[in-house]
């Protein structure tokens, strides 16, 4: 069972984004296609990524009010 998968709640590590919770909304090898309340829509590398035990639905074509919303929702 792979831990980084669609719909998992991460928590950045690097970067300008660095400790903001994303989602992540798509994968493409070691990379992916992550967004957050605050956290800008943007490619990472999964070691730039610390997963939660968290998930949501979603998937690329979410759109960025109901991330947020679904983030908000988690405590």
């Amino acid at each position: 069972m792979a831990i980084m998968t669609v719909g998992r709640v991460c928590r950045k590590t690097k970067g300008r984004d660095a400790l903001e919770t994303c989602v992540i909304l798509d994968t493409k090898g070691k990379k992916a296609l992550v967004e957050g309340e605050n956290a800008r829509k943007k490619e990472v590398s999964f070691a730039h990524l610390e997963p939660t035990p968290h998930m949501l639905d979603v998937d690329g074509k979410t759109s960025s009010k109901k991330i947020a919303e679904s983030l908000a929702n988690l405590g």
